[in-house]
């Protein structure tokens, strides 16, 4: 999966030919990225659906805390990039910011 955001990512306004298994069913789509300006890759409207596995309750706190970890590191790079410029003020936004673009 991560191969094939890849490359939708580096080709952006180029036609794509996208091959979808579900189950035993094999569709193909034509999918044209579009570029996002301030990501500067390009996109095509979907996700991959989060994969759910049953743990027990020892193994979900340490998945907690792993996750809890994993925010708390991306919060400091994104502040990190705040500060050095990598990033704009203008470019942070919430559920409501994203939609409107």
């Amino acid at each position: 999966m991560d191969k094939s955001i890849e490359y939708i990512h580096k080709n952006p306004d180029k036609p794509l030919k996208l091959e979808v298994a579900r189950g035993a069913k094999v569709s193909f789509y034509q999918v044209k990225p579009i570029l996002d300006k301030n990501l500067k890759v390009g996109l095509i409207g979907f996700s991959p659906r989060p994969n759910y596995i049953k743990v027990n309750p020892f193994s979900a706190i340490y998945y907690g805390f792993q996750q809890t970890f994993s925010m708390i590191s991306l919060m400091f790079v994104i502040l990190g990039k705040l500060f050095s410029g990598g990033i704009s003020v203008k470019d942070l936004a919430g559920p409501v910011g994203a939609v409107a673009k």
